[in-house]
């Protein structure tokens, strides 16, 4: 029952999101764009604009900004393709956004990308995805310093030198690979039929994104011959081989434990599918979200735990893992792409979204088990 809570409540605060998304685009088609001053880094126009549009916003004003962005994405990529024309209320609207942002004229210009609007979405999901640390790829290839080992504290006395600790950064790597989704249009698409369309479709791209992410992060594997779980190696295929005969119990949950690095229940999560929940919440070291109330600390997705450690339910968990949070991150390149296609044959425009993302282990060695026993 809990579960269907809190599916109600996730669904119901992504509707409002919408409808939110709507009235914006709306209210400054209406008022217009007031003039300001904004500071956005680029060496071109389109660069700063561009900047503007992936960068996550605070401000409601420059929210409201994104969505009718967004909005006019669609609506000029689609209507250029059929080689109709642009000009109404919502191209001068851009172009007053275009102009406050970049102090330049550029009435023909057409971002090739989705705000960072889309990834509030992304985030509203109560997905695998969201367990992991976000890293902004300034590049396909990168290589931060995510995390330091060696780092020694020590008790000092007045007028003591410090123990100098020498710190390695770890050599890890991201490589942005592409995750691609298409839709056909049938109808033509006019400046009053967009502004409800867009949300709506930025809703189902984030679903769509959010679910094949979880799927290869939980399923990836580079061996495979699926053009989607090739793409990086998972958490399961990290997680080792299962036993001939497995047994997932709450004994089980606590070898996976024992086997493993750095282990803090703040940091770890239990991920498993449906059935494997529904069996869990008969044992008696199990308590659901309702038992422990809405002032604990709760992470995105989960349902309950056991020895303190978070469980969050996937429907792509085919088997029960154990991980470590903070032992993964997740690289951003850049925001959704947007493109557009002509099916002549058809009779249909097609949208293509893509968005460039990797998956990478980051620290420890022994950060992802099995919560299988052997029977």
């Amino acid at each position: 029952m809990e579960e269907l809570i809190r599916e109600v409540r996730e669904a119901t605060q992504i509707v409002k999101e919408l409808d939110e998304r709507v009235k914006n685009i709306e209210e400054v088609l209406s008022k217009g764009v007031q003039p300001r001053r904004i500071v956005v880094a680029g060496a071109t126009p389109q660069e700063k604009f561009e900047n503007f549009l992936t960068t996550p916003q605070t401000e409601h004003e420059l929210k409201q900004w994104q969505d009718l962005c967004d909005a006019y994405t669609i609506y000029a990529l689609l209507r250029v393709r059929r080689g109709l024309p642009v000009e109404g209320w919502l191209h001068q609207r851009f172009v007053e956004i275009v102009k406050t942002v970049t102090s330049a004229n550029l009435p023909n210009y057409i971002p090739t990308t989705f705000s960072a609007r889309v990834f509030e979405l992304l985030r509203l999901q109560p997905a695998v995805h969201n367990l992991f640390e976000k890293v902004e790829m300034p590049s396909d290839t990168y290589k931060p310093a995510i995390a330091f080992s060696g780092i020694a504290v020590h008790g000092v006395s007045e007028g003591s030198a410090v123990g100098l600790s020498v710190v390695t950064a770890p050599s890890v790597e991201f490589k942005a690979k592409k995750l691609a989704a298409a839709v056909a249009v049938t109808d033509e698409v006019t400046e009053d039929s967009i502004v409800p369309i867009v949300p709506a479709l930025q809703r189902e791209f984030a679903w769509a994104f959010g679910d094949a992410l979880d799927k290869v992060i939980l399923l990836g594997d580079t061996t495979s011959t699926d053009d989607l779980l090739r793409l990086w190696d998972g958490l399961l295929k990290k997680a080792g081989n299962a036993p001939a005969t497995p047994v997932f119990d709450a004994q089980a949950v606590r070898e996976a434990l024992a086997a493993m690095d750095l282990v803090n229940p703040n940091e770890m999560v239990l991920i498993v599918k449906p059935e494997d929940y529904g069996a869990m919440l008969g044992w008696a070291e199990v308590h659901t979200v309702d038992k422990y109330g809405v002032a604990a600390t709760i992470i995105s997705g989960e349902l309950a735990k056991i020895y303190g450690i978070p469980v969050v339910v996937s429907p792509h968990a085919n088997r029960p893992v154990v991980v470590l949070r903070r032992a993964f991150a997740i690289g951003w390149r850049r925001g959704v792409r947007i493109e557009t296609d002509r099916d002549v044959l058809s009779l249909r425009d097609v949208i293509v979204a893509s968005l460039r993302a990797d998956f990478k282990q980051i620290v420890g060695t022994n950060v992802a088990k099995l919560a299988l026993r052997a029977g």
